[in-house]
């Protein structure tokens, strides 16, 4: 099978190329069908979210190094932040669509972080809707026919496929989950998406001892006990891997970069750079 490809925008959070439907950003929407084997690389989102919706095949997802198999009708959501790959099945080649959104409508703000906060973990994002595969198939339509009125179209169907996650997720039975899951899991989950979620704004990972409401030298002993890393690595290993997809997207200057992730310095910045990737921030590493 000859592997297709067919998008409306590629784009993510730092160029200014999307459109805007009525307080959601809609970053990307296209159809992929895939070779036996395909490896989508990983990559890290920007401050989007990304519906993967299996339409027939069969696949792996892997979320933040966890994997997930997927299989046609169901759908998996990606957060802000999420690193990110794909792998399709070799027998069974995985086909789906997907749409990528940044949500602005303050309406939505209290469920959005309800979601974030609730299903950080990845095994907890996959599910299945027919509506939203119909309203996500319905935009792909409107974008290759480009029918008169065909932004407001889609305006009315991505608001509408949010209104459907938004309730999908908070019906979902979570207690379930958190029966099979310690409080010093849910307690490291919590403070990786704050991080996640935060990664411009943290300046000092004290302010965790506030928002978790926890001393931070006790944080600080029971994520290395949980995760086998230290806080401060996790910090680190997400604001890199951050600066280099900035990098690759080529819009901000090495210091530019540096400031925007409180580095002390551009000379800092391109140290811990060179200590992960092997190269200087100049050199661009896209594996």
């Amino acid at each position: 099978m000859s592997e297709h490809f067919s998008e409306f925008k590629i784009n993510n959070t730092w160029k200014d190329d999307y459109l805007s439907l009525r307080g959601i950003r809609l970053i990307q929407v296209g159809r992929y069908y895939c070779q036996g084997g395909r490896h989508i690389r990983p990559h890290l989102h920007a401050n989007f979210f990304e519906l993967t919706l299996a339409t027939d095949g069969l696949g792996t997802i892997i979320i933040n190094n966890h994997e997930m198999p997927i299989k046609s009708g169901d759908i998996y959501i990606s957060f802000p932040y999420d690193k990110h790959e794909i792998i399709s099945d070799e027998s069974h080649p995985l086909k789906y669509d997907h749409i990528a959104f940044i949500v602005e409508n303050p309406e939505f703000k209290d469920s959005i972080k309800y979601m974030t906060d609730n299903y950080y973990d990845a095994h907890e994002r996959v599910f299945s809707d027919s509506r939203i595969n119909r309203l996500v198939s319905l935009i792909l339509s409107e974008f290759n026919t480009k029918s008169e009125y065909y932004n407001e179209v889609a305006s009315d169907l991505l608001n509408a496929i949010l209104v459907y996650i938004i309730r999908i997720f908070k019906d979902k039975n979570h207690s379930d989950y958190f029966e099979n899951v310690n409080e010093s899991e849910i307690l490291c989950n919590q403070i990786m998406n704050y991080i996640d979620m935060n990664i411009f704004d943290i300046e000092s990972l004290t302010v965790l001892t506030n928002v978790i409401n926890y001393n931070y030298s006790y944080l600080s002993t029971l994520f290395k006990n949980v995760t086998k890393m230290t806080l401060r690595e996790y910090f680190t290993n997400r604001k890199l891997e951050v600066a280099k997809l900035l990098i690759e997207e080529g819009k901000l200057k090495i210091y530019e970069i540096a400031n925007k992730l409180h580095y002390s310095s551009p000379n800092a910045f391109t140290k811990a750079y060179k200590n992960k990737y092997g190269v200087p921030p100049t050199v661009i590493n896209y594996h």
